[in-house]
């Protein structure tokens, strides 16, 4: 059974929800999320094909288009009620619609993202946020920080970790596509020229290259630290990039609509469209599905795969 909520109920979440459900089968599928929003928008979009729906609250009074303290709260609600459904082993995989950190914030959550909450509900100290697309599928050292704590926040551990829990889903999920026994990752550099041996900065001689010569001897085929502004340009199954938008820019620019997000590390499948709650387009039915929709999909694979029913994303 997959679990999906709706996110922000102010933002596009329920339409791209709905609109992704209803070209799909939803015999095993249980929508997370406030009854009366659902109810109203498969009305708005004149829907018929909603699965079986867990009710968190009545967001009656919430209105579409603006973060709110009532919107973050009813987000924030759905997320641990999905949490409570995955512990009851009532749902076994998790596919996020989007939420508004501004808004849970907004109701007195501390929240940094779906991935930090998620792992530390089920006390996982070791995950990594990881984008998947036919073309190209990065993972990220860091998250969600400024720019100016990325240095800071970078060691040998976690650079090693995000290295091999990428190789270990590669190798148990889509080794096979690529028609060889190793997946072959590419570690990006921090600093321009990768460093250029410590004259730009030494983070890829104190922590990069340590955790790559560590990934080395323990069987994964891995190169690097690559020249960021010509990393993407290699021919390598996965990159780790050492922060955010290194690796998200280059990968929404080229491949926006066909990205998942896939929260590694977590003893469960989770999977989230790359986009965000588009409060601007809320109401409007002009938001694209398409990114729900692969999020959706790839769950159902990685579960099948998962029982041993080797299926393409």
């Amino acid at each position: 059974m997959i679990g999906i909520t709706i996110g922000d109920p102010a933002g596009i979440g329920p339409e791209v929800v709905l609109k992704a459900l209803d070209t799909l089968d939803t015999k095993e599928i249980l929508l997370i999320g406030p009854s009366t929003i659902i109810r109203r928008e498969k009305e708005r979009l004149r829907l018929s094909n909603i699965p079986d729906i867990v009710d968190v609250e009545d967001g009656i009074n919430i209105h579409i288009g603006k973060p709110s303290k009532e919107s973050g709260e009813t987000a924030y609600r759905t997320i641990v009620q999905s949490i409570q459904l995955i512990k009851e082993k009532k749902v076994s995989s998790l596919v996020t619609a989007p939420v508004s950190k501004e808004a849970i914030n907004m109701a007195g959550h501390k929240f940094s993202g779906h991935t930090e909450m998620l792992a530390t509900a089920f006390d996982i100290k070791k995950y990594t946020m990881f984008f998947y697309s036919n073309k190209m599928k990065v993972a990220l050292v860091t998250r969600h920080i400024a720019l100016s704590k990325v240095s800071k926040e970078l060691t040998i551990e976690k650079i090693y970790n995000t290295i091999q829990q990428t190789n270990e889903f590669l190798v148990k999920y889509y080794k096979i596509l690529q028609g060889r026994k190793k997946p072959d990752i590419g570690v990006i550099g921090l600093n321009p020229h990768a460093g250029e041996t410590g004259n730009i900065g030494d983070e890829e001689i104190r922590y990069i290259q340590p955790a790559i010569e560590i990934a080395r001897r323990n069987g994964i085929q891995i190169d690097g630290p690559l020249v960021p502004d010509t990393a993407f340009r290699g021919n390598f199954d996965a990159f780790i990039a050492m922060y955010h938008d290194q690796a998200l820019i280059p990968l929404k620019l080229l491949y926006f609509k066909s990205a998942v997000n896939i929260t590694l590390g977590l003893p469960f499948i989770r999977t989230s469209p790359p986009h965000g709650t588009a409060f601007d387009i809320a109401g409007k039915d002009i938001a694209d599905s398409g990114g729900m929709k692969k999020a959706i999909r790839m769950a159902i694979v990685l579960e099948s795969n998962c029982k041993g029913n080797r299926r393409k994303a």
